[in-house]
């Protein structure tokens, strides 16, 4: 909340430089003179400055009109596509989900990152198995799990010893 010693220095010495400073940036630009101003003219290929004591560029009309760049006619801008549908990468784990959840042929299986009720395909990343699921709960998960699969059903995927799995989840 409050500055420490070393803020505190820091801002003392900028306020001591700006106070000694500003006599001196005022005392340098005198009431009468108009003081130099710099004019940039920019030709083809180079950068020409003028000196002008009048505050007006001092540019060539026709060295400006062949200054101006010339426009492509077409632009080409790489815009990469975007998924269609949804779909992310992640890890799955298992666990016994409760007696009931099961729904005729939709099995349990629960994400955040999915909306709830949501009817899911999981997709074994290393072999390209694949099964369906309904998601039953919106609960945060820990550590980098995105998503958790009935036992039975996670067996489908791969063997119990190969979690946490890749897989590709899809809705």
């Amino acid at each position: 909340m409050f500055a420490d010693v070393g803020d505190r220095r820091r801002l003392a010495v900028a306020s001591v430089l700006t106070i000694v400073a500003m006599p001196f940036i005022w005392s340098s630009k005198e009431e009468g003179s108009p003081g130099t101003q710099l004019a940039v003219t920019a030709a083809a290929s180079q950068t020409e400055i003028v000196p002008s004591s009048e505050g007006v560029a001092a540019a060539d009309p026709a060295a400006t009109a062949s200054a101006l760049l010339s426009v492509p006619d077409v632009i080409t801008i790489d815009v990469a596509s975007t998924p269609t549908g949804n779909l992310l990468t992640g890890k799955a784990t298992y666990r016994n989900w409760p007696e009931g959840l099961e729904n005729g042929e939709s099995r349990p299986c629960g994400t955040s990152l999915v909306p709830f009720g949501a009817r899911i395909v999981v997709t074994n990343t290393d072999n390209g198995k694949k099964i369906a699921c309904v998601n039953v709960t919106t609960r945060p998960l820990t550590g980098d799990t995105a998503i958790i699969i009935d036992t039975p059903t996670f067996v489908e995927l791969a063997d119990l010893t190969d979690a946490p799995l890749t897989v590709d989840l899809s809705w």
